[in-house]
């Protein structure tokens, strides 16, 4: 966090307008990435990137600076678009407890989330990606769309490190056999590409 943007932060938090209109412009399109991949609606998506903003706004005073600001409007935004889901009913509950499984994923480099992300095609993605169950979602979401680590989706989703993986491995290995069945076999072909980066 930059000493300008946490100047901005303390500026909203006291009710400074210019300065939350700043955060919001920063932040207003990696929001809407999140809340499109997690509902696969246009107008939905921009429904919920309104709501969290306004609870950003609203919650700005308990900011405390003990993680990253994009981790913590991630989190905000995750929780909308999951509460939101779970009314619609779009999607069936798990019938087995992430808790319960903790899988090792297979070395980023060679099969990375963002690999799905550039080799689908952007609207079959989406289509593919709403008919997953909501914990699945928003794990690869914040990890393909935000670029959060696994620790920070973590911290977003207030889980531990290890379901974050089970999830992504879970919700990835779906993800591919859902493209698959639609016709989109190069999501099935592990990715030589090397890409650094952390994976916690």
């Amino acid at each position: 966090m930059t000493g300008q943007e946490r100047q901005l932060i303390e500026q909203a938090a006291a009710g400074d307008g210019a300065a939350f209109e700043q955060l919001v412009s920063q932040y207003e399109k990696l929001v809407y990435s999140v809340t499109f991949r997690m509902t696969g609606n246009r107008e939905d998506a921009l429904d919920l990137s309104q709501e969290t903003f306004i609870k950003v706004w609203k919650s700005l005073a308990f900011f405390k600076f003990e993680s990253s600001f994009s981790t913590w409007i991630y989190r905000i935004a995750g929780n909308v678009c999951l509460d939101f889901l779970r009314r619609q009913k779009r999607v069936r509950s798990l019938t087995v407890s992430d808790e319960e499984v903790q899988l090792d994923l297979p070395d980023e480099r060679q099969d990375p989330e963002r690999t799905v992300m550039e080799l689908a095609d952007q609207q079959e993605l989406s289509a593919a990606l709403s008919t997953l169950e909501p914990e699945y979602r928003a794990a690869l979401t914040l990890r393909a769309v935000a670029g959060l680590s696994y620790q920070e989706i973590a911290d977003a989703l207030n889980i531990q490190t290890g379901t974050v993986k089970s999830r992504i491995s879970r919700g990835r290995e779906r993800l591919r056999k859902k493209l698959a069945g639609r016709g989109n076999n190069r999501i099935c072909e592990p990715s030589n590409t090397a890409k650094g980066g952390e994976d916690a």
